[in-house]
C-alpha cells in the first residue's frame, strides 16, 4: 500500500484551527462533508483523535455537547449567539481604544456563557469525557493553550495516560468549559485577561504557535505508538490570506499592504504572527512526519499524494485568462478589500455575512484552497505550474474528494450530495485576518 492511500489509513484525526468568528467556516465544511442533518456522533464516529485551538475548540465542544452542526454554526453566524461568546467590555475598560488597540471582550463573561451553551458537558472534567467512535474505541480529545505564568504550551487532554503527557499522569481536572475558555482567550486586542482555572492562568494556544494544531495532532498520535504511515489528518481552518506583494502591472487593491515600521506596527505584527498560519510550516512538517513525499519536477504540481488533508479557503486574487491576477468572480474591489482587512472577531452582521459568502464561493471554486506548500514564484508568475500550489489541493472540489477518499467507507449512510464522488485527500485550515 502506498503511504498516501488515505482511504486505507487506520488512524484518523480531526484538527480544527482557531479563528474567532471565522470558525463558522469549519461548521459549514463539516455540514458539507457529512450532511446538514447529521448528528454530532455521526461526525465523531469517524475519528480516533480530535485536536483543536480557540474557535475550533468551541466547535469541538459543540460536538461533545451533542449540538447539531447548524446549531454550532449559529454560535458564530447569529448576532445574539455571537455576542454571548464575544461579550464586549464597557468603554471605560478600554483605555487604548482611541488608538485602535487594546482588549474588547470579557474573559470571565465568556466562561459564564460557555457554561450555559454547553449545559450538559461543560462542567464535566476533560478526563471524564468518554465518547467512542464507530470502532468502539475511545476518542482522544486535545485542546491547546498557553500557560501565562510558566510561558509554556499547555495541552489539555481527555486521555491522562497519553505517553505524550508529562508526569505525574493524573486525571485532567479542568472542565470542558474551562478548557475552551483557556484555549480561546487571545490577548492584546481581544480578551481582557487570561483565563483562570485551577490556580493557573491561560492564553489562547495561538500564543504557543498552535493556532493550527496539526503538529500537536501528529506528534500525539506518533507518541501513542501509531505507525506514521497509518495516520491521516483532516485539518479544517478558518481562512488564510496570501496576497501578492506590490509589483508593476498588478492592481494595488489585490496586493498586500506594506506596513511602515514603528512600535505599534511591531505590536500588531507580533500579535498577528502567532494567530496566522502561513503555508510551508505546520502542515508541511506534518506532511513529512507521516511519510509524505516531495514532487521532483514542477509538472508534478499540485502534488496531492498526502495524508494531510488541508481544507482552508484563501483570501487571494485568482489568475484570469491572461495569466494575471484578478478579482474572484462576482467580487468587487470594495468587497475584496473589506474581506482581506477584516478582523478575526468580526462583529457586524454584514461582515459575518461576507465571511459566509467567502466560504460558499470557496466551495464553488471561486477562491483557492490553501496548499500544504506554495511555490516560490507565487508573486511574479502566478500561472506557472506549481507557483500557487506545489503540495496539497488547489481547489475545494479536489480537497473534498480527498475527504471522500478518507472518510467514505465510514459514511455509507451519508447523504448522496454530502461529499463529492471524485476521490482525493484532505486537511482543513485557517485564514489570516487583520488583528487591529
Amino acid at each position: 500500500m502506498a503511504i498516501w492511500e488515505t482511504g486505507k489509513k487506520n488512524y484518523k484525526v480531526l484538527s480544527l484551527d482557531g479563528g474567532g468568528t471565522w470558525s463558522l467556516i469549519q461548521a459549514k465544511v463539516l455540514m458539507d462533508l457529512f450532511g446538514e442533518d447529521c448528528s454530532a456522533q455521526d461526525v465523531l464516529d469517524n475519528f480516533d483523535m480530535v485536536v483543536s485551538n480557540s474557535g475550533g475548540s468551541v466547535v469541538v465542544a459543540g460536538l461533545i455537547e451533542g449540538l447539531s452542526l447548524k446549531q454550532i454554526c449559529r454560535l458564530f453566524s447569529d448576532k445574539k449567539e455571537r455576542a454571548k461568546i464575544f461579550s464586549g467590555l464597557p468603554f471605560w475598560r478600554m483605555p487604548w481604544s482611541f488608538f485602535g488597540v487594546g482588549p474588547r471582550f470579557s474573559t470571565s463573561d465568556k466562561l459564564g456563557e460557555l457554561k450555559k451553551i454547553f449545559v450538559t458537558t461543560g462542567s464535566a472534567r476533560m478526563s471524564d469525557i468518554k465518547i467512542r467512535n464507530n470502532k468502539k474505541q475511545e476518542i482522544s480529545f486535545l485542546m491547546t493553550a498557553f500557560d501565562f505564568d510558566t510561558e509554556r504550551v499547555r495541552i489539555i487532554r481527555s486521555n491522562q495516560f497519553s505517553p505524550a503527557s508529562t508526569f505525574p499522569k493524573i486525571p485532567e481536572t479542568m472542565t470542558l468549559a474551562d478548557a475552551v475558555n483557556a484555549s480561546s482567550s487571545a490577548p492584546i486586542d481581544y480578551f481582557d485577561k487570561p483565563a483562570a482555572s485551577g490556580g493557573r492562568r491561560y492564553w489562547d494556544g495561538a500564543m504557543a504557535g498552535l493556532n493550527n494544531p496539526v503538529l500537536t495532532a501528529v506528534s500525539e498520535a506518533i507518541s501513542c505508538g501509531v505507525p506514521f504511515d497509518d495516520i491521516a489528518v483532516i485539518s479544517i481552518g478558518t481562512g488564510n490570506a496570501r496576497l501578492p506583494l506590490p509589483s508593476t502591472g498588478i492592481n494595488p487593491a489585490l496586493c498586500k499592504t506594506l506596513d511602515d515600521t514603528g512600535f505599534l506596527t511591531a505590536v500588531r505584527k507580533g500579535v498577528c504572527a502567532v494567530l496566522d498560519d502561513p503555508p510551508d510550516t505546520g502542515s508541511f512538517i506534518a506532511h513529512l512526519m507521516v511519510g509524505g513525499l516531495l514532487p521532483i519536477a514542477a509538472n508534478q504540481c499540485p502534488y496531492d499524494k498526502t495524508s494531510i488533508i488541508r481544507m482552508n479557503p484563501l483570501i487571494q486574487p485568482v489568475v484570469n485568462s491572461d495569466g494575471k491576477w484578478d478579482y474572484p468572480p462576482g467580487w468587487t474591489s470594495w468587497d475584496f478589500m473589506r474581506l482581506k482587512n477584516m478582523d478575526m472577531v468580526a462583529s457586524k452582521q454584514e461582515d459575518v455575512d461576507l465571511i459566509t459568502r467567502f466560504c460558499d464561493d470557496w466551495m464553488k471554486g471561486r477562491f483557492n484552497n490553501q496548499p500544504i506548500r506554495s511555490g516560490a514564484l507565487f508573486d511574479a508568475t502566478p500561472s506557472t505550474p506549481g507557483s500557487q500550489c506545489e503540495i496539497g489541493h488547489h481547489r475545494y472540489a479536489d480537497v473534498k474528494s480527498a475527504a471522500r477518499e478518507l472518510l467514505g467507507f465510514l459514511m455509507k449512510n451519508a447523504p448522496a450530495n454530502a461529499i463529492s464522488e471524485t476521490p482525493i485527500y484532505l486537511t482543513v485550515g485557517s485564514a489570516s485576518k487583520s488583528c487591529f
